[in-house]
């Protein structure tokens, strides 16, 4: 999955830390998909190349030929994302699907455990 963005974008800022989340949630619970952002200002070919007019865009690519296989067009929650790309990325086997709810469950825990902390600062 990548996040397509400029630096000067309001509402590109206003994603950060939800993307952010996703990104760690899916570092946790799978692995096997990569979460990538791409500042279009310092990458003008990049913006060509996958036509992106209005930002931020979120995609996610085939991994084989690069293209866009598709793109998030939904309000930008944590959980709308994560659906999303658990939609166009479903697990391979039972196994994989097992490993990443347990992944899942790591990864909540980890997050309560730093909003409690956040909490008694």
């Amino acid at each position: 999955m990548i996040k397509f963005y400029t630096r000067w974008c309001y509402y590109c800022r206003l994603l950060s830390p939800i993307f952010d989340e996703v990104h760690e949630y899916f570092g946790v619970s799978r692995p096997d998909i990569k979460v990538a952002r791409i500042e279009l200002d310092t990458n003008p070919e990049t913006k060509h190349k996958y036509q992106i007019f209005s930002f931020p865009k979120l995609t996610i690519l085939h991994s084989k030929d690069d293209h866009i296989r598709s793109v998030f067009n939904s309000q930008r929650t944590f959980e709308n994302i994560v659906e999303w790309v658990a939609d166009v990325c479903p697990h391979s086997s039972q196994e994989n699907k097992k490993e990443a709810l347990q992944n899942e469950g790591n990864f909540n825990s980890i997050k309560q455990q730093r909003q409690k902390l956040v909490n008694h600062i």
